[in-house]
């Protein structure tokens, strides 16, 4: 069950399951087949039933194609003033996918007087060069980046979230009595869920 209790490690990624450059190119491959595919009722990359651990994708509330990335190293925030460079291959691929007509947006626990200094680290990585992205903050104590991604989700088709842990998924996985109870989920991993590195060290 997914009953609130404390914090547990995330499971380390599955042999199987691709991390990494290989994430990296399957997330940028998945989001240009999803913005192709004529599905007449796309799903999206968010649970229909966090409760059940059920790997059923909701519908897509929105109609925008969009994929989300969680800046924040596990564990941690990110700190847009010691940014470096992204991953090979990630700000070319994610400039294609704008061209494409596949929507970008940026997530952090960081609160929005960090909007500035985050616009300046993903235009100068490359990332986000015009500044063009939905960037995702928090804006109040009692704001969640769950709630930033559910809200992300009804404005929009939200077809992959990438992140460098599985909470960056959903944040189930934080508050699991078992952890291994999250196993039904590893279909995702892959299918509307990416595992990549750091966006920005």
């Amino acid at each position: 069950t997914a009953d609130v209790v404390r914090p547990l490690p995330t499971p380390v990624p599955s042999a199987r399951q691709p991390y990494g450059p290989a994430g990296i190119n399957q997330l940028l491959s998945y989001a240009n087949q999803r913005r192709i595919n004529s599905e007449e009722f796309p799903k999206a990359a968010m649970l229909s039933d966090r409760v059940t651990l059920e790997p059923t994708k909701a519908q897509c509330s929105g109609v925008s194609p969009t994929i989300l990335i969680d800046l924040d190293p596990d564990g941690g925030l990110f700190d847009p003033t010691s940014a470096s460079r992204p991953p090979s291959g990630l700000g070319q691929g994610l400039a294609r996918l704008r061209l494409s007509g596949v929507s970008v947006a940026w997530i952090s626990g960081n609160g929005v007087d960090q909007l500035s200094a985050i616009n300046r680290a993903l235009a100068f990585s490359g990332l986000d060069i015009n500044n063009e992205d939905r960037i995702l903050l928090i804006r109040s104590p009692d704001d969640r980046k769950q709630t930033l991604r559910e809200e992300l989700s009804q404005i929009s088709c939200l077809i992959a979230i990438a992140g460098d842990t599985r909470s960056d998924f959903d944040e189930l996985y934080d508050y699991l009595k078992n952890p291994a109870d999250a196993e039904t989920l590893e279909p995702l991993i892959g299918d509307g869920w990416f595992l990549i590195p750091q966006p920005l060290l």
